[in-house]
């Protein structure tokens, strides 16, 4: 659409004025955070107007595609990062058309591990259909979810790291509930790290 075309151009605006910034000013060391968190956060704001783009345009927006990009983007900010992505035979031959926001939820969750252990992460992303609901589980090598904040790790203002607004887990959680889903964490006994498991309806 024209409006999300016009919100394309100027965040590329943003994000070009925030490069030359960066690049052209002398920054004291304990700012240079400020300025890569606000390129992060356009890059990912740019992400979002794409993924809007397709809105009312179905045939555009292929979830696996999307899925496998975000996968790549993944293991190329986190040189030594291993992301797998294993779809369940019955996921290729499905016309699965899951909400527009999902792969923000997985993207969230992959930004989580990428802060814990970096270029060392470990992440098995599965996918698979059970009747009309596509079942997704996340597992990394992540230092797990501290056990007492486990009960309430999806509610607003609870985050796992020492700065943080403690919103990722929240939004993610709202996204999934919006399209009549579910996320939760999964018992971590039997593997080291953290596990989801989000379930959403789609056909």
């Amino acid at each position: 659409s024209v409006l999300t075309h016009d919100l394309g151009n100027d965040m590329q605006i943003v994000r070009g004025h925030i490069e030359l910034l960066n690049e052209t000013l002398d920054i004291p060391a304990d700012k240079e955070s400020y300025m890569s968190t606000s390129l992060a956060v356009s890059e990912r704001m740019s992400r979002v107007i794409k993924l809007f783009s397709v809105v009312g345009r179905p045939a555009a927006y292929n979830f696996l595609e999307t899925l496998q990009t975000m996968a790549d983007r993944a293991r190329q900010a986190n040189s030594g990062a291993k992301v797998s992505l294993l779809f369940e035979p019955d996921i290729r031959s499905a016309d699965i058309r899951p909400g527009i926001l999902l792969p923000l939820v997985l993207e969230n969750l992959l930004r989580n591990t990428a802060d814990y252990v970096g270029d060392s992460a470990v992440v098995t992303i599965r996918l698979g259909l059970v009747e009309k609901t596509l079942i997704i589980t996340y597992r990394d090598n992540g230092p797990g979810i501290d056990p007492s904040i486990r009960h309430r790790i999806f509610q607003k203002g609870v985050t796992t790291k020492g700065e943080g607004k403690g919103l990722g887990l929240y939004l993610s959680k709202r996204i999934v509930e919006s399209y009549g889903g579910i996320i939760e964490l999964l018992d971590e006994k039997e593997t080291k790290g953290a596990a989801f498991l989000i379930s959403v309806p789609v056909l």
